[in-house]
């Protein structure tokens, strides 16, 4: 690479670390509902099923013992948007208790094989009941609106690349329980990049050219599969 190609390479990457450097939302987690419902059943959900549909009527909560779900919304023409991906050890599909609505406003679709533990309406108020664990699902609540608010400022004002970006950092950073994670890191994709594209409100065409800028920036190198090795500088050489 010549010097001047070099300089734009670390300019780029600059430019991109910068946006992590104000970190986002915490990151969401359960530990203490998870060792509430130690020893509970958890049932086999196969990739494709719907758990819930949007407008369902309510009838409790999910909590993932391990897979992927992603909450969709649909538009009246058909369009699908993914507005969360659910991992491991997060609950979901709380909301209308707390709002009394009567039913679901996303649907839950299974994106991985996965295995989960359905809570009823009673078992949420009696989880709510013991202290540690509703301060818990509480907290995760209001930190699950500032994720909504984070991404509507995203979706604003920053551009697709970063926000791709700003995703797999993210994903660094939840694997690694570290803010800011360590870096080089590999992640894997939690979701196919069709469904990664609904989630960035794009179309695949324009997701694959942001992986591509993204890789041509230094920021990151693709891997086989879903598996993604992001990069770091240190004092301006490429790991």
């Amino acid at each position: 690479m010549t010097a001047g190609g070099e300089t734009r390479e670390r300019e780029a990457f600059r430019i991109l670390t910068e946006l992590v450097g104000e970190s986002g939302p915490p990151p969401i987690a359960y530990p203490r509902l998870s060792a509430w419902l130690a020893g509970r059943p958890a049932v086999e959900r196969r990739r494709g099923e719907v758990l819930f549909a949007d407008g369902d009527a309510y009838r409790g909560a999910v909590f993932l013992v391990a897979g992927t779900v992603a909450l969709r919304k649909t538009s009246a023409r058909g369009r699908a948007l993914i507005l969360s991906v659910e991992t491991a050890g997060r609950l979901f599909g709380e909301p209308p208790h707390f709002t009394g609505e009567p039913g679901y406003t996303v649907s839950a679709h299974v994106v991985a094989p996965s295995r989960i533990i359905w809570l009823t309406p009673a078992e949420v108020d009696s989880a709510l009941e013991e202290p540690p664990v509703g301060r818990e699902i509480v907290a995760n609540l209001a930190r699950k609106l500032q994720y909504f608010r984070h991404t509507i400022f995203e979706f604003t004002l920053i551009d697709t690349q970063r926000r791709l970006y700003r995703f797999l950092h993210d994903l660094a950073r939840s694997a690694q329980h570290r803010n800011p994670p360590l870096l080089p890191t590999t992640v894997t994709l939690p979701i196919s990049k069709l469904e990664l594209s609904q989630l960035m409100g794009v179309t695949p065409e324009t997701l694959s050219r942001s992986f591509e800028a993204l890789e041509a920036a230094g920021a990151l190198v693709r891997l086989p599969g879903r598996a993604i090795r992001l990069r770091r500088w240190a004092e301006g050489d490429p790991a």
